[in-house]
């Protein structure tokens, strides 16, 4: 039966983990940690690569034989905005895929119930955005999101 190279394997979501929990690994400790052989470690690699759900950042140190290739989270790969309403002003925070803060920013916006509030938050908001140079289809949010939408 000819193996189907379209689909993940069933490594594939436990070696993303393992990776993204390490935040750089080489194939050899994945091999090691997930009891696995090289071949399909590669493999796995490959899949999350095409994915962009990993990338190769550098090698590792060494003093014998060669240097291991290093493996980490492709940081670049999706964007997170939190934010906090208060009464008087709402503060954004812009995170990367490891939860690092990229970028924040604070607008005196006293809270109402009412349209002109939303629309105004939709508009800082996507300046916000806009200003962090991260294209809308990054942020998972704000997939189906675009300016000059109104954000309510």
């Amino acid at each position: 039966m000819k193996r189907d190279n379209t689909r993940p394997s069933g490594h594939y979501r436990a070696m993303y983990k393992l990776i993204y929990e390490s935040g750089k690994i080489s194939k050899q400790e994945i091999a090691k940690q997930m009891d696995l052989s090289l071949p399909t470690v590669t493999q796995t690699l490959h899949q999350l690569m095409q994915d962009e759900q990993i990338v190769t950042d550098g090698k590792f140190s060494s003093t014998v034989g060669r240097r291991a290739v290093v493996y980490s989270p492709n940081n670049e790969r999706a964007y997170a905005i939190g934010l906090e309403l208060f009464a008087n002003h709402v503060t954004a925070t812009l995170v990367n895929v490891m939860y690092e803060d990229l970028a924040s920013a604070t607008i005196n916006l006293p809270f109402t119930i009412e349209l002109g509030y939303f629309q105004q938050l939709g508009d800082w908001i996507r300046d916000f955005i806009q200003a962090q140079e991260i294209p809308l289809e990054k942020n998972p949010g704000c997939r189906h999101w675009h300016p000059g939408v109104d954000f309510v």
